[in-house]
């Protein structure tokens, strides 16, 4: 395991989580469903990007 990037990785997934459900109430459902799909697709594109270059 390299621990020079799972503790930063996990800080932040952790901050991240913790934020979004502060924002959470405040965000109309519409911006929801319209940004949840793209950030699935740039990170799939990311993670096949990584993949082959």
């Amino acid at each position: 395991m390299n621990w020079e990037i799972a503790i930063p990785v996990t800080v932040g997934s952790i901050l991240g989580s913790f934020i979004g459900l502060k924002i959470l109430p405040y965000i109309k459902g519409k911006w929801i469903q319209t940004l949840l799909p793209i950030i699935f697709f740039l990170l799939i594109v990311q993670v096949v990007s990584d993949l082959l270059f």
